[in-house]
């Protein structure tokens, strides 16, 4: 499948979980109290294509993301990480349609689409020493997102739209979407930089697959069988993020 990881990132997860456990007794029977962090993070993004696929491929291009890092400090090395985030990509994607009863199939690929993701990835991160002045960190994470592809029908496409929507010759028209809750998995690498500022700076790239489904398209002309076919979401994204420490101390 397109969307599926590559052995050595399989591995890499493994490894970050197997390290997680490692980490967590020590610091727990030393006493830490867990340090509780949060931020904002900004990442510019792509959809990386997928090669191989018979069709023409759906591909969102270029975007970006707002997340909202959240960090649940267990140890020295180890955190539980929440990313609740926003996403837009923009690029294109397959529709297919019947017409004469069902007798004929047509497919369009050329026109616009917009991709929006409202989500929640979460998982364990793993820290270099912090006493480095730049500290590298490792993280996997699992989520689910809730996802619209939004087009703009025209030319052959635009039998798509339904002539009996009142709406359809106003500017304000939303042209026929679909909606979608979505699983992903994703992996994160990332410098820390501890001082930079009164809150820390950390410089960060990830990746993040889902495979999207086919979704029957709503608002669509009724008797057609509209739907987005199904591809594979790859998002590359580097950004930054700046992080504050809520709490810090030990135990009693």
């Amino acid at each position: 499948m397109a969307c599926e990881l590559p052995t050595k990132v399989w591995r890499y997860l493994l490894l970050v979980f197997l390290v997680f456990g490692a980490d967590l007794r020590p610091s727990m029977a030393s006493g830490v109290l867990s340090d509780l962090e949060a931020g904002i993070g900004v990442d510019f993004a792509a959809d990386l294509s997928n090669p191989g696929l018979a069709l023409a491929e759906s591909k969102m291009g270029g975007g970006l993301y707002v997340r909202g890092p959240f960090r649940w400090r267990l140890g020295n090395h180890i955190a539980l990480r929440a990313d609740p985030f926003v996403g837009f990509l923009g690029g294109h994607d397959r529709v297919e349609w019947t017409e004469y009863d069902g007798a004929l199939r047509y497919y369009s690929d050329g026109h616009w689409t917009r991709m929006t993701q409202l989500g929640l990835m979460a998982g364990p991160q793993l820290d270099g020493p912090s006493e480095w002045s730049a500290v590298p960190y490792l993280g996997s994470a699992f989520g689910l997102s809730w996802t619209r592809h939004w087009h703009s029908f025209g030319g052959p496409s635009g039998v798509l739209l339904n002539p009996k929507d009142s709406g359809v010759e106003r500017g304000g028209y939303v042209d026929p979407y679909t909606d979608q809750w979505v699983p992903m998995v994703g992996a994160t690498l990332g410098l820390r930089l501890p001082t930079f500022a009164p809150f820390a700076m950390e410089v960060e790239a990830g990746y993040n697959v889902a495979f999207m489904s086919s979704a029957p398209l709503k608002k669509a002309r009724p008797g057609m069988n509209a739907v987005r076919t199904a591809y594979g979401l790859n998002v590359l994204r580097i950004g930054i993020n700046g992080v504050f420490t809520m709490s810090q101390g030990t135990k009693p």
